[in-house]
């Protein structure tokens, strides 16, 4: 997250603040180099996210003083107490990675902030880190003075923001003037020579056994092969047992798994003598970034922010009768830990409650089919329906059908018989006989047929009367009872 943003730029201006043959910046967090007004590179700001730690952990910068130029000073010219010393709660090995980021010599800090974060990983994972506390130690040294010398004329004064000018930068780790220079190269090849005739003479010796020796490889040991693909752990027992010490570097971004030795130096087979030192580089794994949280998220968001990350996403499907359908409930690996790039997040999403079966409760009576469904999760409506073939308030059918896969809590409604459906008795009054009963009985109505006097010849034959009604409501099969007219007999005298 940006925290500042410095002095690259004022509001409203459309220059730049720098000035030529000046040095701005905040005194606290100032590089020697930047303070002497030298080149810069990404080193500069490692030496400035090292004064930023270092007061994350003691609670003060490394270096203090009345006034932005005495603190440049000091930067310069000192060396910081160590955190360790100020705070003894400071693991010794977040304290040299520290004081290796605080080095006065650029070339003896980290080459990158990746190199950095590689280390506080290893920190993090209490794996050994690239740097030894003694050797973060002596890299903060200052390389001693070439002494004092002529200086040409300043080109400009070097100004420290808020302070007052001083010298032009001058490399305090150039190499000494011409002269000197001249001088150290000599006494450098005579002592080249010199080596090389011991070496020869050395060899000579050996060779012909004037050493008393006799073996030329008296005191030397074979590095063992196979080591390459060991544990770390292994391949430093197998050394450490043939007199040799051990060294560990782990070496980032490579698909070995982590804690496996690449290869060793010097190399397996060759010859080195007991007591030496034997370098082991081991691999540190695949660089591991930071896994998202998403739990509680809509899936579609957290694949989103999965993939932005760096991950692939495989989703797997789960009822819960608590979360949402759609909803994530876990996530493996969790988000408190890291993943190499491109691996696989596994994400847990819910499809809401468990889907159940509808029972069958065809032809149970209302009441033990509501209670069957009630108790298999389900809530309950009822609805009548006529029915010539189930029997008055038993069930006819349900909605869902049985067998379905619903969710539990759905709503299943009873369609429960109210018996076979009324008919509307039809109007007969008038017709014949086989009329009339044809009608009737095309309805299930049983026809019941009475005879009376005609009141006119016109009526015989013909329905006068019928019992129920026209219209009347009734069951099929119900009686209905039709009169018909019949002829007068005749009266004699």
């Amino acid at each position: 997250k940006v925290t500042d943003f410095g002095i690259a730029r004022a509001v409203g201006s459309t220059e730049g603040l720098t000035q030529a043959g000046a040095v701005m910046g905040t005194a606290t967090y100032l590089a020697p180099e930047q303070a002497q007004g030298g080149p810069l590179d990404a080193r500069t700001d490692i030496y400035a996210l090292g004064c930023v730690t270092y007061e994350m952990l003691t609670g003060k910068p490394p270096f203090e003083g009345e006034s932005a130029m005495n603190i440049a000073y000091k930067q310069v010219n000192e060396q910081p107490v160590a955190p360790r010393r100020r705070n003894p709660q400071v693991p010794e090995a977040l304290d040299a990675i520290v004081m290796t980021c605080l080095a006065k010599q650029p070339g003896r800090r980290y080459t990158d902030a990746e190199a950095m974060r590689a280390d506080l990983v290893r920190f993090r994972k209490n794996l050994p880190v690239s740097v030894a506390p003694d050797a973060a130690l002596a890299a903060t040294a200052v390389a001693a003075s070439p002494g004092t010398t002529v200086m040409p004329i300043a080109s400009a004064p070097v100004v420290v923001a808020g302070g007052a000018a001083q010298p032009p930068y001058t490399d305090p780790y150039a190499d000494p003037e011409p002269f000197a220079r001249r001088t150290g190269t000599l006494v450098g090849i005579l002592i080249a020579l010199v080596v090389v005739l011991a070496g020869l003479m050395f060899a000579l010796f050996s060779q012909f056994g004037l050493l008393g020796g006799g073996d030329s490889t008296e005191g030397r040991v074979a590095i063992p092969t196979g080591l390459s693909g060991l544990t770390e752990a292994d391949a430093r027992a197998r050394l450490e047992a043939l007199g040799f010490v051990v060294t560990t570097e782990f070496e980032q971004g490579n698909t070995a798994a982590q804690g496996t030795v690449l290869r060793t130096n010097p190399e397996e087979g060759e010859l080195a003598d007991k007591g030496s030192t034997i370098r082991l580089i081991v691999s540190g794994g695949e660089v591991l970034i930071d896994i998202p949280n998403v739990v509680g998220t809509q899936f579609s968001d957290a694949q989103l922010v999965l993939t932005r990350a760096g991950f692939k996403v495989e989703r797997i499907d789960q009822a819960s009768e608590t979360i949402a359908a759609g909803v994530v409930i876990s996530q493996d690996p969790i988000d408190t830990e890291q993943a190499p790039s491109a691996s696989t997040v596994r994400v847990t999403v819910s499809t809401g409650p468990p889907a159940l079966t509808v029972p069958d409760v065809k032809n149970k009576d209302a009441t033990t089919a509501s209670n069957e469904l009630g108790q298999a999760g389900f809530k309950v409506a009822t609805q009548v329906e006529a029915s010539s073939t189930v029997n008055a308030g038993q069930v006819i059918r349900t909605d869902p059908s049985a067998g379905a896969q619903v969710a539990k809590g759905t709503t299943i409604t009873l369609y429960v018989s109210s018996g076979p459906a009324k008919v509307a008795v039809p109007n007969v009054v008038g017709k014949s006989e086989d009329e009339a009963r044809g009608a009737l009985e095309a309805l299930g109505f049983t026809v019941i047929v009475q005879e009376t006097n005609a009141g006119s010849p016109a009526d015989v034959g013909k329905v006068l009367f019928q019992s129920p009604s026209a219209n009347t409501q009734s069951l099929p099969g119900a009686e209905v009872t039709i009169t018909i007219g019949a002829a007068v007999p005749e009266t004699t005298i």
